[in-house]
């Protein structure tokens, strides 16, 4: 049997395994050129990228260029202007290494760079494909550094064969240049796929700005700003309200020394600070920087990747959960859920019927048109429609209002300052409850009101292990519960505010629920005060004028006064203005 021979590589062989390595698609040149651009001072980069940046990616900077003596050093194997010692990776704080990533790209495309600092009077063209210099002349051309890949992996099909289809791999490269324009709002981008001109950024430093041009308006007006710092860390950005959550983490951005990274403590913390907030299966929008000393963060130095770790999770978890938390509550005014949008062509129908030279907007007959005879509810509330002082203003919310009645047997409509609020009373008072128990369990004042019929709850034994597993953290939110045998109990009381909502039924979805999630004793809390919060008023029940007028009450007394626990909105505004351009009375 013949033995192969055990040979070394030759240099370009290892540069092209190197480069696989790091390179692993167009997205990473990009990341890599961008990177080196931003570090060189560059105030303007222009990416352009053809065939997903397949065939042809150029990236454009005005920032201070390669000294004439030191290109070719560039493009030579580790060599970076970043790094003088080991010690340096402590306190290392630029993104890219110039020379490492060249090299790297160089070996696997066919680059050409043009590039000039401020004080030569000519500047450099050079070519390089698959490693080897092709050619190096002396061109006119402005300070600053274009460099040019293309056909990347035309010398390693293997590595060319996975990649996907260019529109994804230009999704790819499109997502990245978002996150780069977030995390320097100083730097004017511009990224160009096939010839169209994607989004430019004007670079005026302002971050709202920027977040305008890569998430849109709507998402831009709707904005909390995040300001706060210790000895330690400073967090600084923008997280946006929770009814404009998404159903994807794309718009997710963190960003650590500007550094867009992903890590799960810090995503944790935002989501839990979210929490009871957004509905299940939304995630929060947010664009924000933390800054940190260098050596509090295990610096990644693989060009490839963005997974950091720190030295201390639980501070840096605690410290970003806790901002969240003060955003929320120094903007509990801004936290009404935003007018809803209303298209015209859904208000009205656009066939008009002529009937005795009047125009009707609807096509019922004029026999189908009648009133209602009020109903007993209606008539409380046109009688004793009132201006409510509601005392001392809380968190600058509603202080003066008027309620003028109720639509669906569910929505209240409360007039105040030239807007009309539409209050869930399902959702607001899911929102009492919640916070009624989450606060007696806090402060360990939790009491049961003992039941005239106690519930008898009788169980399989599957059921009844998963109950009595959890029955300290149900008995420890108010529920007097007696265990009979293995597997009956009796439930003698519940907590005081729920003590017309509970049934069997409840417990059987508490069972279900504990069945479903593996949760510590806290987060089990949590989720039987949540499963308790949807016996509350229902929509449609039929609630007098003064406990509607109690719940309104008690809504704007809650900390958290805009959702139900699980993330529904309680209260929707919509401006007199919005009103009256739907008759015409304002464009």
């Amino acid at each position: 049997m013949r033995v192969n021979q055990i040979k070394l590589l030759s240099d370009v062989m290892i540069h092209k395994i190197s480069a696989g390595e790091v390179i692993e698609r167009p997205i990473s040149i990009v990341k890599e050129l961008v990177e080196n651009s931003i570090d060189a001072g560059a105030k303007i980069i222009t990416v352009e990228i053809k065939n997903g940046g397949i065939n042809f990616i150029r990236v454009t900077d005005n920032g201070i260029g390669i000294p004439k003596d030191q290109i070719l050093l560039a493009f030579t194997n580790h060599a970076t202007s970043k790094l003088n010692n080991f010690d340096d990776f402590e306190t290392l704080m630029t993104l890219g290494f110039r020379g490492e990533a060249l090299c790297t790209i160089a070996a696997i495309s066919q680059v050409e760079m043009i590039t000039k600092t401020q004080n030569d009077i000519l500047g450099t063209n050079i070519k390089i494909h698959g490693g080897k210099v092709i050619s190096q002349n002396e061109i006119g051309c402005n300070a600053g550094t274009t460099i040019i890949a293309e056909n990347i992996f035309y010398n390693t099909p293997a590595r060319l064969k996975f990649l996907k289809k260019p529109s994804i791999e230009a999704n790819y490269i499109s997502n990245i240049m978002k996150r780069f324009a977030l995390s320097n709002p100083q730097i004017s981008f511009k990224f160009i796929n096939n010839g169209k001109i994607i989004f430019t950024t004007n670079g005026n430093g302002d971050l709202k700005s920027a977040l305008m041009y890569i998430m849109g308006k709507d998402i831009a007006k709707n904005v909390l700003q995040v300001e706060n710092q210790t000895d330690k860390f400073r967090l600084s950005g923008f997280i946006a309200k929770p009814e404009f959550s998404r159903s994807l983490r794309t718009y997710q951005n963190f960003f650590i020394n500007g550094r867009y990274v992903k890590n799960n403590i810090v995503s944790t913390a935002i989501e839990n600070a979210y929490k009871n907030r957004i509905m299940v299966g939304q995630f929060p929008v947010y664009v924000l920087n933390l800054l940190v000393d260098p050596g509090f963060v295990d610096v990644n130095v693989h060009p490839s990747k963005m997974e950091i770790r720190f030295a201390n999770e639980n501070l840096v978890y605690d410290f970003i959960f806790t901002c969240i938390l003060d955003t929320f509550k120094n903007a509990s005014s801004e936290l009404l859920v935003a007018k809803p949008k209303i298209n015209m062509e859904n208000v009205v129908d656009k066939q008009i019927v002529q009937t005795e030279n009047k125009n009707f907007l609807f096509q019922e007959k004029e026999s189908e048109f009648k009133i209602d005879k009020p109903t007993k509810k209606s008539e409380d509330v046109i009688k004793q429609i009132e201006i409510i002082n509601t005392g001392e203003r809380k968190q600058n919310l509603i202080v003066a209002y008027k309620i003028i009645g109720c639509i669906f047997n569910t929505y209240w409509l409360i007039e105040q300052d030239q807007k009309i609020f539409i209050l869930d009373q399902h959702a607001a008072h899911e929102r009492i409850l919640f916070e009624k128990l989450k606060n007696q369990y806090e402060k360990d004042e939790v009491f049961a009101q003992q039941l005239l019929i106690p519930i008898d709850l009788s169980l399989n034994e599957y059921d009844a292990k998963i109950f009595l597993d959890n029955i300290e953290q149900i008995k420890k939110l108010g529920f007097d519960i007696e265990k009979i045998s293995k597997t009956r109990f009796i439930i003698k009381g519940v907590p005081h505010d729920l003590n017309k909502y509970i049934s069997r039924e409840f417990f059987m979805d508490i069972i279900d629920s504990l069945k479903e999630f593996k949760l510590d004793d806290e987060n089990k809390i949590q989720q039987i005060m949540q499963k308790a919060c949807k016996k509350a008023v229902k929509a449609h029940d039929d609630l007098s004028y003064p406990e509607i007028k109690e719940l309104i009450k008690s809504i704007m007394d809650a900390e958290n006064p805009f959702n139900c626990p699980h993330g529904r909105p309680t209260i929707i505004q919509i401006e007199q203005s919005e009103i009256e351009k739907l008759f015409g009375r304002k464009k």
